[in-house]
């Protein structure tokens, strides 16, 4: 790149947006916009097929990644930073393909509390740690199950429960999700009672609840395809 781009380049400045966020208690962190660049890998992006799927959300939090200061921010902020960088980038009104109009604003407020959840819950012997996903566990977790495609193709639900769990002690051994091969996790999860599969099940359903109570206003619930990007 020639000095003369370089020096264009360091003249352009990034507008910032204040959004509220469910994990700091609606107080609002600092959001930088969209750039041609994101706006364009969203709407190239496609969701045909559970491998292109996880590449479109790791997208996103790449880019609330890049473009948020603050750190640790859990899956639950996602939507009001998406819905806030949509708005600034296109504005206020989102067109479906079936040709319905909404008011992103109008989501934007649905701003609440995130649900108290169990974090630990013990069955037997069996102790069991849960908690929300940071954006930046989320990310690392589907780049694992991109890049061991060959088994994670197959294990989509438990790809999905273990991105909630921590840890599984049992007695004095203690397994590290975050740490454990994919094959281990899905071998460690196999062997667990049935009555485990209901507690992750259920702490990750007050999670998906309160996510999707974010994205729905009037009883009506709206969705963020990669067409959500794309200029009315």
């Amino acid at each position: 790149m020639s000095s003369q781009v370089d020096s264009f380049l360091s003249q352009l400045q990034k507008e910032t947006i204040q959004v509220k966020v469910p994990s700091r208690d609606g107080a609002e962190i600092e959001v930088t916009e969209l750039t041609f660049q994101q706006q364009t890998q969203l709407l190239s992006s496609s969701l045909d097929g559970y491998e292109n799927t996880l590449k479109y959300i790791n997208l996103l939090n790449n880019i609330i990644l890049d473009n948020c200061k603050e750190t640790n921010l859990l899956i639950i902020d996602k939507i009001p930073i998406i819905l806030s960088l949509r708005k600034q980038a296109i504005g206020s009104t989102y067109r479906t393909e079936d040709d319905e109009e909404f008011d992103i604003q109008e989501y934007i407020n649905n701003l609440t509390a995130p649900p108290a959840t169990l974090d630990k819950v013990a069955i037997g012997n069996i102790s069991i740690e849960l908690s929300c996903p940071t954006i930046s566990g989320e990310f690392t977790h589907i780049t694992r199950c991109i890049n061991n495609s060959a088994i994670s193709m197959e294990n989509v639900i438990y790809n999905e429960y273990i991105k909630f769990i921590d840890t599984i002690k049992v007695g004095e051994h203690t397994m590290n999700f975050k740490q454990l091969k994919l094959q281990d996790c899905y071998s460690i999860l196999n062997a667990l009672p049935g009555k485990a599969h209901t507690v992750i099940a259920k702490f990750i359903g007050n999670i998906t609840d309160f996510e999707s109570s974010l994205l729905t206003h009037n009883d009506i619930e709206i969705e963020i395809p990669p067409q959500f990007f794309a200029p009315i």
